[in-house]
């Protein structure tokens, strides 16, 4: 699973724009904005090469962050979505929080060189350069998985960017963000989704079973979970796997955004969670309105 997740983590660099006859200089806008699609492999230890392709959508945030919404398939696999926000920290330097990665990413560009660096889990690093070639729209990705300082695997991507509408002062022309399909509040159900959402609420049986300090990294045999967390353990203990926009998680970030009126989070199960305010009784009811929504779709009866 740790494999895995830093292999979809790296992909979301797919989605590099620059004007023509301008210096080759990347920014989150120039470089991340509009549409892009990347083709590649991944190869780990012994293993054989594994095909995967990305589509990704990048705009630019009101509070001047960078928001890059992903659709990842490996050859064989159903699509995963990924979203990923990324600050400038200072001229040239960048952080990024990745949903699955075990901290935020770093990196540098140099020209039309980006450098990353990134722990996945454990003593796992990725280290990427990406290298855009000279017709200004293809990128070479470049990624190397060291354990302990020693090459364990390597992925390899070509990217090719779409037109994403290039102003006379080589500035992306805004559009509508579209809408993901797992944001839709009428995705299809399963008895899985519920047996997600009981193993949950059965795992935050008491307030002392609770963490109110998420940082989405959740260390087996922990005492105390965050509604992430528990979430999370109950998708490995019902599907074998975890399953970041699985309808039964989705449902219980609708329920914040209904019991919060709408109030915008950058992670809602983990910043929920974290407020201030926000009580053992107030998980335990988001919880019980997440199921609600699942049971009533799927016809199934309440427990």
């Amino acid at each position: 699973m740790a494999l895995r997740t830093f292999a979809l983590a790296t992909l979301f660099i797919a989605g590099f724009s620059f004007a023509a006859g301008q210096p080759y200089k990347f920014t989150p806008q120039a470089g991340f904005g509009g549409e892009s699609e990347g083709n590649g492999t991944l190869k780990l230890f012994l293993g054989k090469p594994r095909p995967f392709h990305v589509v990704s959508h990048g705009t630019e945030q009101s509070d001047g962050s960078f928001r890059l919404e992903q659709r990842v398939a490996f050859e064989g696999k159903p699509p995963q979505d990924r979203v990923w926000i990324l600050t400038t920290v200072s001229p040239d330097h960048y952080s990024a929080t990745l949903s699955d990665a075990s901290g935020p990413a770093t990196g540098f560009t140099s020209g039309s060189r980006l450098c990353l660096r990134y722990r996945v889990k454990g003593p796992l690093v990725m280290h990427q350069e990406l290298q855009l070639m000279s017709d200004g729209k293809t990128i070479d990705n470049v990624g190397v998985i060291t354990l302990l300082g020693i090459p364990i695997g390597r992925l390899h991507e070509t990217i090719e960017r779409k037109d994403p509408g290039l102003t006379s002062n080589n500035s992306i022309k805004s559009k509508p963000t579209p809408i993901p399909d797992y944001e839709d509040r009428d995705q299809p159900v399963s008895v899985k989704d519920l047996e997600i959402l009981d193993r949950a609420n059965t795992l935050l049986a008491n307030e002392s079973a609770w963490s109110r300090k998420d940082t989405r990294e959740c260390p087996p045999g922990a005492k105390s979970l965050s509604l992430f967390c528990a979430l999370q353990k109950a998708s490995i203990e019902v599907l074998g796997a975890y399953d970041h926009r699985r309808a039964a998680l989705q449902e219980v970030r609708f329920a914040i955004e209904d019991a919060t009126a709408g109030r915008e989070f950058e992670h809602r199960l983990m910043d929920y969670n974290n407020l201030p305010e926000t009580q053992f009784s107030d998980i335990k009811n988001i919880l019980v309105a997440a199921r609600a929504k699942v049971s009533a779709r799927s016809g199934a009866e309440g427990h």
